[in-house]
């Protein structure tokens, strides 16, 4: 299955975040060197993405169809369902 763009900049993300989190529990990098970006339990989100992810989350949470919210955003579902958990958290 292909990757949509905000599985792939979240997946990015983890990785650096693990490569900053290992460096300083080695002693490589202090925890004030890692970035501010980095230093949160989450990816940022991306400013122009909230409105896109806003508009998926109505439309899955609308009576469309799975399958046509996953066309309609050009997104996986394992990304509906991802956003759809996050607005039920109240991380939206």
């Amino acid at each position: 299955a292909a990757w949509d763009t905000i599985a792939r900049y979240e997946l990015a993300w983890y990785e650096r975040k693990q490569a900053y989190d290992l460096a300083v529990r080695e002693h490589r990098l202090q925890p004030e060197e890692v970035p501010a970006q980095f230093a949160t339990a989450t990816p940022p989100a991306l400013a122009p993405e909230d409105d896109r992810r806003r508009r998926i989350v109505a439309d899955a949470m609308s009576p469309m169809p799975t399958e046509e919210v996953e066309r309609r955003h050009g997104v996986s579902r394992s990304t509906v369902y991802r956003l759809v958990k996050r607005f039920a958290r109240g991380e939206g």
